[in-house]
């Protein structure tokens, strides 16, 4: 018998349904993938997953230091054809990028 292991290499923590807010259905707190996984396509693939989920209006954002994860959100808004607006924004003494979007049903037909 040979032993399988099974390993997380990325997970995603969305808020959905936040009554304050009027202005989005669900917020992408966390997204992360391990390092040695990274550039291989599951992050883009993951994301197209979840908003064929929840095709819903989006909040996410990025600390300003973190330009990977700006340019790999950038990446998936223009694979996608997403139009997003973005903004930057003080939170909690810290200056984040932050994003809106609207992902359509309609997605499945640009990818």
């Amino acid at each position: 018998m040979t032993a399988k292991l099974s390993v997380l290499f990325y997970f995603i923590i969305i808020l959905q349904d936040n009554p304050a807010r009027k202005d989005y259905e669900c917020y992408i707190n966390s997204f992360f993938i391990l390092r040695k996984y990274r550039n291989l396509g599951i992050g883009s693939e993951a994301v197209k997953q979840l908003f064929r989920m929840y095709p819903e209006r989006y909040l996410v954002t990025q600390v300003i230091r973190n330009t990977s994860a700006r340019k790999f959100w950038h990446r998936v808004y223009e694979k996608n054809h997403i139009s997003f607006i973005e903004r930057e924004r003080e939170l909690e003494g810290q200056m984040f990028y932050v994003q809106t979007f609207t992902v359509s049903e309609i997605m499945d037909s640009h990818s």
